[in-house]
């Protein structure tokens, strides 16, 4: 619940915080809820992208993770941990792991 007068800015910072402690505790599902909020709020937010796209990742999803790590790329091309991310995705689309 967002507090009464938190910016979006701020909410969204609050949203990758509890997002990154759920991951955390191994709570994915919850996590990637609090990720994907996130996103909607921020949609060109290149650390809720990437961490949204590597938790996809994590749980065995590469199409949904290139997606998001390719929006991510379109935010700063140059991110090298975004770069190896989005490879690792498609690496795991092209040898058939959903």
């Amino acid at each position: 619940m967002a507090a009464r007068g938190e910016t979006r800015s701020a909410r969204v910072q609050r949203l990758l915080q509890e997002a990154a402690a759920l991951r955390a505790d191994g709570r994915l599902a919850d996590a990637e809820r609090r990720y994907r909020s996130a996103v909607r709020l921020s949609p060109d937010n290149l650390s809720a992208l990437y961490h949204l796209g590597t938790l996809l990742a994590a749980m065995h999803r590469p199409a949904e993770s290139a997606r998001f790590l390719e929006r991510a790329l379109a935010t700063k091309p140059a991110a090298p941990e975004v770069q190896a991310a989005l490879r690792e995705a498609l690496a795991a689309l092209e040898s058939g792991r959903r």
